[in-house]
């Protein structure tokens, strides 16, 4: 026996050598493995970021192309994309001579790349920083001062096709060469570590493995032998082990109690039940049904398991058992009787007897409280038909949205009056859905105000603002929001009504309260309030400068006698169009009486804007208006007035302008006359122009 320990230990530690060396072949396998996936994923990345150089060299020469044949209002974006490309072109040589871990650039280099980087006449570094700094040096370059001929862009378009991607390509096939070179001495590596391996398993299985096997062979048979003799007490200890509890007993193959483990001071004795028959100790007072299952079980000499017995204890009470047994078999598989074990379940028959009729009571409660609940769910469900019928026949729109401003409901109005169905409504986030980007940094606010309280500052209240349509088209609205609680959290309720009409409605009169409508122009009252806002600006900004012009068409009256109002109207629809088509964006004009117009010219000066009258003046005398046939011809006089901050009020320079509207006609009409520009006494400081 000591011989075979022996040998069984040595042939063990044989067994955990062969298990290290194989261990460290593999890791040393798995090692060369990871160098060479390393190498190829380094080899890669210099590959791939060599070849984008050559790539980026040629983009941002593109770029630098385009710039200066670009028309001014795009020149942003071709300069931004300019940028971009000799930034990422910067990084990518950093990376490919000083290393970048993030793009997976190795920091060393072999002799032949650094030669080709740093060394000659004209080494890659170099160029390429040359190359960069001209590319830098034409995006410092002012638009007004990029052309065709700008020395940077000469020197990038000579460089870019030429001597550049010459040098790239050169390093790209370098680079190629060295990896392709690393990965063969690697793999050379890897094939030895793997052949090394497979002898060295050989050996294992040869001078290990086989005695190791030849002895276990040995042991299997003796173990064998011992197995047989030891059967039937393990089966036994087996079964006892499986049933352990209260009392263990067992049975002959006839039913016969032959052991029993009693407990002192306890009722049921072994002396009640040694040599009497199982079945003779089930009370029959008690429902059969478990016996029945007891029996069957007995019947085909099965197991059975937690069967719940009442069992006799002469003239105590009925001791309540939980009852599991198995049959046990001889060597030979003759049936020897029943081992089993009975636990004593009386306290928790009581138990279970109290809580079957506790379990009535309740079961009668929930029969009340499910009837209460019925009641409350159709109160609750007639009061969701009578929101549904609101919501679905309001001319306003209905929305429910949770915490996380997901839209949970939609009524069929919101379905009208924004374009979107249920179906692509609910699910969505209603601000982003819904809300112009000009509010959406308010409504964040406001909506987390309303999370973290419930309140808000547009909770309870009206307030008017613009929805988007699904068509992209703003909707005029006005918004009420209202707190909600459903199932225990916080809604928020919308009501969204469209005042579109009543804004277009507003805008008319206000259009019809500021505008002439015969002329299209300006009526006095608006044309005032824009002088009193220019005389206003001027007061805060003192070096701005301003003229008014006053005007009206000679012999107006005649034109109404002798042609007729409807002629006359269409003189002055025609002068107001031509007054348009004189008029700068930051220019003014109105109908300020009869056939009185006056105009206002920020930012000009009082000989601009006698330049302008003339040019108005010779417009209108130049254009006769076609009228039934016949050419009515008119003139027109016009006064010109320089704005003064210092003016007690903003009408004080149209009074000068009409003073030198006056001394226009007095000098014959159809003429130009300036205001003197303190307005003394009328008398002019600049002569009337005359045709």
């Amino acid at each position: 026996m000591h011989s075979e320990l022996s040998i069984a230990r040595a042939l063990t530690w044989r067994y955990v050598f062969a298990l290290t060396l194989v261990a460290l072949l593999a890791t040393a396998a798995w090692f060369s493995l990871h160098l060479v996936i390393t190498e190829q994923n380094s080899i890669a990345a210099v590959v791939n970021v060599s070849g984008r150089q050559r790539m980026l060299s040629q983009r941002t020469a593109l770029f630098a192309s385009l710039l200066p044949n670009t028309p001014m209002v795009q020149r942003a974006s071709v300069r931004r994309q300019l940028a971009e490309a000799a930034d990422l072109m910067q990084r990518s040589h950093l990376g490919l001579t000083r290393g970048d871990h993030a793009m997976g650039l190795p920091a060393t280099m072999s002799p032949a790349v650094r030669a080709l980087y740093f060394d000659g006449p004209a080494p890659l570094d170099g160029r390429v920083r040359q190359y960069l700094a001209m590319v830098q040096t034409l995006l410092a370059t002012r638009d007004e001062d990029l052309g065709p001929a700008h020395p940077s862009l000469q020197y990038i378009i000579a460089e870019a096709p030429g001597p550049l991607v010459t040098a790239l390509d050169r390093m790209v096939r370098l680079y190629q060469l060295e990896g392709e070179a690393a990965i063969v001495r690697l793999q050379t590596t890897e094939t030895i570590v793997w052949l090394l391996t497979l002898l060295l398993l050989t050996a294992e299985a040869a001078f290990i493995f086989r005695p190791f096997a030849r002895q276990i062979r040995d042991a299997l048979a003796k173990l064998h032998s011992a197995t047989e003799s030891l059967f039937e007490s393990r089966e036994r200890l087996r079964i006892v082990t499986e049933n352990a509890a209260d009392w263990l007993w067992e049975t002959d193959a006839t039913g016969m109690v032959t052991q029993f483990s009693s407990r002192g001071g306890h009722p049921l004795q072994a002396g009640q039940l040694l040599e009497r028959q199982l079945v003779e100790l089930i009370d029959d007072n008690q429902p059969q049904q478990a016996y029945a299952e007891l029996a069957a079980a007995i019947a085909v000499c099965q197991s059975y398991r937690d069967i719940v017995l009442p069992l006799r204890t002469g003239a105590g009470p009925t001791l309540w058992v939980r009852a599991s047994g198995a049959p046990h078999w001889s060597k030979d598989g003759e049936f020897q009787g029943y081992l089993g074990v009975w636990t004593d379940i009386t306290a928790a028959k009581r138990l279970e007897d109290e809580l079957r009729k506790y379990q009535d009571n309740l079961e009668e409660l929930v029969r009340q409280r499910t009837a209460e609940l019925q009641r409350t769910s159709a109160e609750l469900a007639e009061s969701e038909e009578i929101f549904r019928l609101i919501s679905t026949s309001a001319n306003d729109a209905i929305l429910i949205i949770d915490l996380d401003e997901t839209i949970l409901y939609w009524n069929p109005a919101a379905c009208a009056m924004l374009g979107y169905t249920a179906a692509e409504a609910v699910g969505r986030h209603m601000h982003q859905l819904l809300a112009p980007a000009r509010y959406q940094d308010a409504i964040r606010r406001g909506f987390a105000q309303f999370r973290e309280t419930g309140d808000g500052a547009m909770v309870g209240k009206t307030v008017e603002l613009a929805a988007l349509r699904k068509d992209g088209a703003e909707l005029p609205i006005g918004l009420s929001i209202s707190s909600m609680r459903l199932n225990g959290r916080l809604h928020a309720l919308g009501i969204i009504r469209d005042i579109s009409e009543r804004v277009r409605m507003e805008q008319e009169l206000r259009q019809m309260a500021t505008t002439d409508f015969l002329t299209g122009l300006p009526n006095r009252r608006h044309f005032i309030a824009c002088l009193e806002q220019l005389q206003a600006n001027m007061q805060r900004q003192h070096t701005a400068c301003a003229a008014v012009l006053m005007f009206d068409l000679d012999y107006f009256k005649r034109i109404n006698d002798n042609y007729g109002h409807a002629a006359g109207d269409a003189v002055l629809r025609q002068v107001a169009a031509l007054v348009r088509d004189q008029l700068r964006k930051t220019d003014s004009a109105g109908r300020v009486g009869g056939e009185e117009f006056a105009i206002l010219l920020p930012e000009s000066d009082l000989a601009g804007a006698l330049a302008f009258a003339e040019r108005l003046r010779q417009s209108v005398e130049q254009t006769p208006l076609p009228f039934d046939g016949r050419e009515i011809r008119v003139t027109t006089s016009i006064g010109v007035a320089a704005m003064d901050a210092a003016d007690a009020c903003a009408e004080a320079a149209l009074a000068r302008a009409d003073m030198a509207l006056y001394r226009a006609k007095e000098d014959g009409r159809n003429r130009v006359c300036a205001a003197a520009p303190d307005g003394a006494h009328g008398e002019e400081k600049t002569p009337c122009l005359a045709p």
